[in-house]
């Protein structure tokens, strides 16, 4: 009998426990294990500078900066130009791709260079570029900066040293108000001053056009208008801007267009030069 109701106490434990554990009394399963972190980037670049500006002509040096965390073998990085006004044969990069050395905990620059080359046809004014590095192949994973855009500014003339003269393209044929005055042409010309140039001053030639009367004898009269007139910093030096408005092309069919003359006296300028300018482009007269 005895051993009887111990079998009979064993039973009822055992249904106990098992009860507890079936009933939804017990812990919560484990949340899953959250996802390992994604690994960091085996290195950045970035350009030394985001703006930067280069005369025709000139050559620009862009300096890159990297910091590699560990790279177990040099990694190519391209560059590319991802957009702006500038097409491909106005300038010329001495490479396309910068090399990032293998190692870790490693930082150090790069440089290439960036010609612009001249463009003797056409007065372009300023025209833009923007490089990027290329995030394809071992760049798809590294840390990139931000775009370098770089102007490049029409190269004009030199009528003596640290003296640059050049005129923008004209941007808009004003709407014809009456019969006179005619749709007029806004443009810019941009006089830079540099070192030993920042006294040169400006004397006003002639704002003519010249005109022959019933006598076949040469007068002139003023048929532009300079409309703005300023100066402020360049760089080092300074910068006069003058907005000037000029006679509509339909003025000059049969008649050689207006021009704007001036000499630049001062003591980089010994021979005091004349510097000529129309609605396209400015020139030394002899």
């Amino acid at each position: 009998m005895k051993r009887r109701l111990a079998a009979i106490g064993v039973a009822a434990l055992a249904f106990v426990s098992g009860g507890c554990g079936d009933g939804g009394g017990g812990s919560a399963p484990a949340a899953p294990a959250p996802p390992p972190p994604a690994p960091p980037p085996p290195f950045g670049a970035a350009f030394a500078e985001t703006e930067l500006e280069v005369l025709e002509g000139d050559t620009l040096e862009i300096g890159i900066r990297y910091e590699v965390r560990e790279l177990p073998s040099e990694a190519v990085l391209r560059i590319r130009a991802a957009s702006g006004e500038a097409s491909e044969d106005e300038y010329r990069l001495s490479s396309a791709s910068v090399s990032i050395p293998a190692g870790q905990g490693l930082s150090g620059t790069a440089s290439l260079a960036f010609e612009a080359l001249p463009d003797l046809l056409f007065a372009e004014g300023r025209e833009t570029v923007s490089l990027e590095f290329d995030a394809a192949g071992a760049a798809a994973s590294a840390t990139l900066g931000d775009p370098l855009r770089v102007a490049i500014l029409e190269a004009g003339v030199s009528p003596c040293t640290g003296v640059r003269l050049r005129a923008l393209p004209w941007e808009e044929e004003k709407p014809r108000a009456a019969e006179f005055p005619p749709p007029m042409l806004a443009t810019t010309l941009e006089l830079d001053l540099a070192g030993g140039a920042l006294d040169t001053w400006l004397e006003l030639v002639g704002p003519y056009y010249n005109l022959f009367d019933s006598g076949n004898q040469p007068r002139s009269i003023t048929t532009l208008g300079i409309t703005g007139w300023r100066v402020g910093p360049a760089g080092t030096g300074l910068r006069h801007e003058l907005a000037v408005n000029w006679p509509g092309e339909s003025w000059f069919e049969d008649e050689e267009e207006a021009r704007l003359a001036f000499r630049l006296l001062g003591p980089t300028c010994p021979e005091e030069p004349v510097a000529s300018c129309s609605s396209e482009s400015c020139e030394i007269v002899p």
